[in-house]
């Protein structure tokens, strides 16, 4: 039983460790210089982010998520009925400070 439980443990293990990235973070920089025709007179980009993606970047950003901001795309999430729903939002400040950043949340429709 004890070595079962070790076999499928390590199983576990070896499979997280073996993901391949799905998505391709780009550096800010390489990001401001690559799209910044599209940044042109942006304060700040905001993108959601499901829950099993924690935001964690602080010099870099998912470049899906950076080139579907600037194209202003709609976000899916699928929540079922009751369930408690936890999403990210993520802010990028592109050239300076941003103060007095509010959020306003209202009923969900759909």
């Amino acid at each position: 039983m004890y070595k079962t439980r070790l076999f499928i443990f390590a199983l576990i293990i070896l499979s997280a460790c073996a993901k391949e990235p799905t998505e391709k973070n780009i550096y800010t920089g390489e990001a401001f210089s690559k799209y910044s025709k599209e940044l042109e007179g942006k304060l700040f980009l905001a993108f959601p982010e499901a829950r099993e993606n924690p935001l964690k970047w602080f010099d870099s950003i998912p470049e899906n998520r950076l080139t579907d901001a600037l194209d202003n795309r709609q976000v899916k999430l699928d929540a079922r009925p009751g369930e408690v729903f936890v999403y990210q939002v993520g802010v990028w400040a592109i050239n300076r400070n941003v103060n007095d950043l509010q959020v306003e949340f209202s009923d969900l429709k759909g």
